[in-house]
């Protein structure tokens, strides 16, 4: 009886090596690592990658699940830039003693720091989430769609003039 070659896929379960390749796997899909890239540090041409994301749906099921995790975080650091937030710093520095110059102290001294929101990534946001209407170019899409509507030109001074083109 013919014995049934393993695949790297199923010698990594046998050998209890397949979370660690797992979590290797989902950090570079996380940060966008190439497949190229990927295949280099496993030691793997890419038409092996490939064959085992096609017989073994778990690899490309990670694979959403780490471009799921880019994106949340993605939008997260989007959201906090978006609407400001606070950091603590710390400086550090020696200071002398009065009586004695060979004492130092080590002093530090932390503090917190603002850090306003951002005005395009507020907008960036809600016009990706909530329409248009918070576009900077809102009025460029209504002037568009007024255009279109009219058949020709829209001209804005003062007061809105069609003007059919011949």
């Amino acid at each position: 009886m013919g014995k049934t070659r393993k695949d790297l896929f199923e010698m990594w379960n046998e050998t209890g090596k397949w979370p660690e390749v797992r979590d290797f796997l989902f950090d570079c899909f996380s940060k966008l690592v190439t497949q190229k890239e990927i295949c280099e540090r496993l030691q793997m041409d890419e038409a092996t990658f490939i064959k085992l994301k096609r017989k073994h749906p778990e690899i490309e099921r990670l694979k959403q699940d780490a471009r799921l995790d880019l994106k949340r975080n993605l939008i997260g650091a989007m959201y906090k830039k978006a609407i400001g937030y606070e950091v603590t710093e710390e400086d550090q520095y020696l200071e002398e003693g009065v009586s004695n110059k060979a004492n130092k102290k080590k002093k530090a001294h932390k503090y917190k720091k603002h850090i306003p929101g951002d005005y395009k990534a507020i907008v960036y946001l809600l016009s990706h989430n909530f329409g248009r209407e918070y576009s900077e170019r809102s009025f460029d899409y209504e002037l568009a769609e007024k255009k279109i509507e009219a058949g020709g030109e829209v001209w804005l001074n003062g007061s809105e003039d069609s003007e059919d083109s011949d």
